[in-house]
């Protein structure tokens, strides 16, 4: 039965310690007033057209195997050579 009531009273101290704080009041009067504000011109709109230019993507790499180059995409096509190992394409 002691415990319990230590453990109510206890309950009711730390329940009373963390309520809301009061608050406090601060002034809201500044040191200098705010500058008005001014016009933003506005600017005439002019349309300007983007350039397209190609850039093209340049992709490197050396070979680890012995490659045919054909004529055209397949087997079907005439063999012009081959490329050897570590030529870099």
């Amino acid at each position: 039965m002691k415990k319990l009531v230590f453990l109510v009273t206890l309950f009711a101290m730390l329940t009373s310690a963390c309520g809301t704080p009061e608050p406090v009041a601060t002034s809201s009067v500044t040191d200098s007033p705010s500058p008005l504000p001014t016009e933003t011109p506005v600017l005439p709109a002019t349309l300007i057209q983007p350039t397209l230019t190609a850039t093209p993507i340049l992709v490197e790499g050396v070979l680890t195997i012995k490659v045919n180059v054909r004529s055209g995409p397949g087997t079907g096509y005439d063999s012009l050579g081959q490329l050897e190992t570590g030529v870099v394409v």
